[in-house]
């Protein structure tokens, strides 16, 4: 059985404020019911404080605020300046007639919020009417804008193209005026070659040398290639072949044993010079024994 908060009034010329304590509740706890003749605040299953009041109040003005533990009522009287003597109606009242009275009291307040329901429905439909018209006239300014912007490139545009027109025109009347029948001899004497160049300086004789080379063959034949192919070596077995000696000092070489890579590149290299691969990492070898003068002076010789 709930029991009634501590609670107490006071009223202005204009208004009626209530004061109730609900200790332990939060104020999504709390249930609050204003009518005009009829207010209620709950907080099952502990607090309920009912309140028949003993004059009617403006509810579309009266408003409420919770601040841990206190509900404060703030209720606008209906009949300004009307003082009450007490907040609620005579506790002798009968049953019978605090019940009609909080019925008429109950449908009042449906009615009032039936009607603040439609209202704000005919509100929203007013706002969303006016969004409507809004975003309709934004439509039609934009395309107005964009009809402007059309008429405007089109009237640019079709300037330029009589102004290009114009001056087509102008071009071949001027070329018609000055294009005029020329005979094959006039032809002749536009295209006429200029004079001969007469020179009264001496002969100029100019001397030409071919790059020499290295073997005595003539210095337009083209018999390196078939000399090299007779005169370079032979291999008895394939350990005498130069590419025999190329992989074997690639694999010392892998292994970073300069020494021994370096001799197997010098002897590919005296079965065969050609391989350059052969000479650039013989020398890379004795870089790496730190034989730095030996590498420059026979890498420049090879080269």
């Amino acid at each position: 059985m709930p029991v009634t908060p501590h609670f107490e009034w006071e009223q202005t010329v204009d208004q009626v404020i209530v004061r109730g304590e609900f200790k332990g509740f939060k104020p999504e706890a709390i249930d609050i019911f204003i009518s005009d003749t009829f207010t209620k605040v709950n907080a099952q299953p502990t607090y309920l404080l009912s309140m028949d009041l003993l004059h009617p109040i403006d509810v579309s003005t009266s408003t409420y605020r919770i601040v841990q533990p206190t509900v404060t009522l703030t209720l606008t009287k209906a009949t300004k300046g009307l003082v009450w003597d007490t907040l609620c109606i005579d506790k002798k009242t009968p049953q019978e007639e605090v019940r009609k009275r909080r019925q008429e009291a109950l449908e009042r307040a449906e009615l009032f919020y039936n009607a603040k329901l439609t209202t704000r429905e005919q509100q929203k439909e007013v706002e969303k009417k006016r969004m409507f018209n809004e975003h309709w006239e934004l439509e039609k300014q934009q395309r107005r804008d964009i009809e402007k912007k059309v008429q405007t490139e089109r009237a640019h545009e079709s300037a330029s193209l009589a102004s290009w027109q114009d001056d087509i025109a102008a071009k071949e009347a001027k070329s018609a005026t000055t294009n005029k029948l020329m005979s094959p001899a006039d032809l002749y004497k536009l295209h006429e070659a200029p004079p001969i160049r007469q020179t009264t300086g001496e002969t100029v004789t100019v001397s030409i040398d071919f790059t020499p080379k290295s073997m005595a063959m003539p210095s337009r034949t083209r018999g390196d290639e078939d000399f090299y192919r007779k005169s370079r070596y032979k291999p008895v077995s394939v350990e005498d072949a130069p590419m025999f000696w190329k992989e074997k000092g690639d694999k010392h070489y892998k292994a970073r044993a300069w020494k021994q890579a370096s001799d197997a590149y010098s002897e590919s290299i005296k079965r065969d010079g050609c391989f350059l691969t052969c000479v650039c990492n013989r020398a890379a070898c004795w870089l790496h024994m730190c034989e730095w003068k030996v590498a420059s002076r026979v890498h420049q010789g090879n080269l």
